[in-house]
């Protein structure tokens, strides 16, 4: 596969930035030739956390994206490096042109990427995912700073998540992880849409078929994580007011451009 590079381009509303990746670049994602090759270096790394009675930690990143880089940087610090040797195994997997996502994300047991990197915090034990609440928490790294990444690591606020208090509100809760998941699954399907452009990308600036679908999915990926956490504080603080009843508003999202390909020109 070609490495594109190109030049630095800045999308923080979108969640991270893209960069090229030449020769000289650091490449800290292990590229997956194969899902095969990706679920057998996640289940080592699984293994090899419950012997050692750490937390397994899978990054999914991509050497062409600045905040990855920025990200890899951060886990690599001399105060990282110590929290991650006594309290984690660390993956590093490469999402390519994101060719695999779909196949890696149920691997994995998480309903979407909101964006690279993305830090998952699985206990080896029982491979559930401690840190679902915040899966977004690190697509926009550079903006994040050491300090934030060292407490995050130490102690993530969403590890120990609430039991649900009654059957109504574990129906709701659920109802709002199905939800996710199938929003989830537009944005897997848009990210696939979208790597056979960056694919062939060259050196110089982002094309304009580029620019427009990632700034599409944008609309989608960027208020989605914020919208789940709102959907279920409200649920929570319904609760509380009444036990017997919990109405939620589901956002509605308009449709992407790859959703509506077959009445659109090909990039």
């Amino acid at each position: 596969m070609r490495v594109a590079t190109w030049f630095i381009l800045s999308l923080t509303l979108f969640g991270h930035a893209v960069v090229g990746a030449d020769d000289s670049e650091p490449k800290p994602y292990s590229p997956t030739a194969s899902l095969q090759i990706f679920t057998d270096r996640v289940a080592a790394s699984r293994e090899r956390a419950q012997g050692e009675g750490k937390l397994q930690l899978v990054v999914l990143g991509g050497n062409w994206c600045h905040d990855s880089q920025d990200f890899a940087k951060k886990l690599d610090s001399p105060e990282m490096r110590e929290i991650l040797a006594n309290k984690y195994v660390v993956t590093m997997e490469d999402v390519g042109y994101f060719e695999l996502l779909d196949r890696q994300l149920a691997a994995l047991g998480i309903p979407v990427l909101y964006g690279t990197p993305t830090a998952i915090i699985l206990d080896p034990a029982s491979g559930k995912v401690l840190n679902r609440g915040s899966l977004d928490a690190w697509r926009s790294s550079e903006a994040r700073s050491l300090s934030e990444a060292v407490a995050y690591f130490t102690t993530s606020p969403d590890w120990q998540e609430a039991t649900a208090a009654t059957p109504q509100l574990e129906a709701v809760m659920a109802s709002i992880d199905a939800f996710e998941v199938a929003q989830g699954r537009r944005v897997t399907n848009a990210f696939q849409s979208i790597g056979p452009i960056m694919s062939t990308m060259g050196k110089g600036a982002p094309s304009e078929a580029f620019l427009t679908r990632w700034k599409d999915l944008g609309g989608l990926r960027g208020p989605l994580p914020d919208d789940i956490r709102s959907l279920r504080k409200d649920a929570q603080q319904q609760l509380a007011q009444d036990p017997e009843s919990i109405a939620l508003s589901f956002p509605v999202y308009p449709p992407l451009m790859n959703e509506q390909a077959d009445t659109r020109p090909s990039p």
